[in-house]
């Protein structure tokens, strides 16, 4: 009876709770026949042998979900990449419809500089064929022209 116990305890590996659990098995077990003996090892080793197979089956699950779980990291990282790319993207589109606004900018504001310049230089024209009343008329009507030129150059930027 005792090697059959000791036999069994090896193949269970037991630790050391379970071990007292035993040995309080192997007290009871000695004042049982050994019919209920070996019942009652036959019952804990099934036991055993349950909790052993769903633990198997948990660490399967638990494979499966990481697997997933993974596969979801993999795709997420995907992804951000995509958004990341078009990001970028978007950035440059903005970067080159800034630079087309400078330029525009830039080429109004030489054509009404020069615009300006041209108005001046016929003002001065027309001013040394004119009297001096009329003089001042034009050089007021200059002033106005300057004034409004400035306006729309700030009205268009």
């Amino acid at each position: 009876m005792e090697s059959i116990l000791s036999a069994v305890k090896g193949m269970l590996g037991t630790s050391e709770s379970e071990g007292r659990v035993q040995g309080e098995s192997r007290s009871q077990s000695e004042s049982d026949t050994p019919d209920e003996s070996q019942k009652s090892l036959r019952e804990r080793l099934t036991e055993r042998t349950e909790i052993e197979r769903r633990k198997a089956e948990g660490v399967k699950a638990l494979r499966k979900e990481l697997k997933e779980a993974r596969s979801e990291m993999d795709q997420l990282r995907s992804e951000i990449g995509q958004v990341s790319e078009e990001v970028r993207e978007t950035r440059e589109a903005q970067e080159d419809l800034s630079d087309g606004v400078r330029m525009i900018a830039a080429t109004i504001e030489e054509v009404l500089t020069e615009e300006r310049l041209a108005q001046i230089e016929k003002a001065e024209d027309m001013a040394e064929e004119l009297s001096f009343r009329q003089m001042i008329l034009v050089l007021m009507m200059g002033v106005v022209i300057g004034a409004l030129s400035s306006l729309l150059t700030e009205l268009l930027l």
